[in-house]
């Protein structure tokens, strides 16, 4: 059966299953219950007609992103494998049930405890409504936080979400080459907007952003970092 891997930030990520159509939202009465004043009292809605999935923006002003692109209200949209929905503070993975779909970013999903509304701490209760403006801005940072990526010279991907990356010799979960490399050198860390690179340590060591060095630096997308002799790529990848 279809499922939904739910990302929330700070969260352990969970799986939701589900056999029939489904509503997503606050209230109490929703299949799928997203507790955070972010997401309205009934948000959207999942349909299963046939084989395909439907996505429906069940008139929400809070706004609803699919793969990066914003659906009107009450609007539908089909469901590709590994979509990405986001709903308030809440990004939902929508996996098949095909083989190829257990696995998502290289990761077995398998073994992922299954939803429970009760582990997140939310604010269920609260009645809210963003501003067209500041539902924009939330969910270009969800977007941002969920598919931005380092991208080294041989095409391998890191997504640092918002736990730190950091890049050195050893130590460092990112090796990197040249004179001076030992232990950490730079730290990529988000600062709960942005993805932020910092200048550990290492004085005869270059961390340069678009040729130029750098103590620390919020990252926009397409950057090009050198830290020591090897590059990167700071990109916004939503192919996974």
């Amino acid at each position: 059966m279809p499922r939904l891997l739910i990302k929330f930030t700070s969260q352990q990520n969970q799986i939701f299953e589900f056999d029939e159509a489904i509503t997503i939202g606050r209230g109490e009465d929703c299949s799928l219950i997203l507790p955070n004043v972010s997401v309205s009292r009934e948000h959207a809605k999942i349909h299963i007609i046939g084989e395909e999935s439907i996505i429906e923006n069940l008139g929400s002003q809070n706004g609803i992103l699919l793969n990066g692109e914003r659906l009107k209200p009450n609007e539908r949209k089909e469901l590709s494998p590994r979509a990405e929905i986001q709903i308030g503070n809440f990004t939902l993975i929508y996996l098949s049930n095909s083989q190829e779909d257990n696995f998502y970013r290289g990761r077995s999903v398998l073994y992922l405890p299954q939803y429970n509304p009760m582990s997140l701490q939310g604010n269920g209760d609260a009645t809210f409504k963003l501003s067209a403006k500041e539902a924009n801005s939330m969910l270009r940072e969800k977007n941002l936080i969920n598919n931005a990526c380092i991208i080294d010279s041989l095409g391998k991907k890191l997504y640092p979400e918002a736990n730190p990356i950091t890049f050195g010799g050893k130590g460092a979960m990112v090796k990197v080459s040249g004179w001076f490399t030992n232990g950490v050198i730079a730290t990529i860390n988000w600062d709960g907007q942005k993805h932020i690179l910092t200048k550990n340590s290492g004085l005869l060591v270059s961390v340069q952003v678009n040729g130029n060095g750098i103590t620390q630096q919020s990252l926009t997308i397409n950057d090009q970092i050198k830290i020591g002799k090897t590059t990167f790529k700071y990109i916004l990848d939503t192919s996974s």
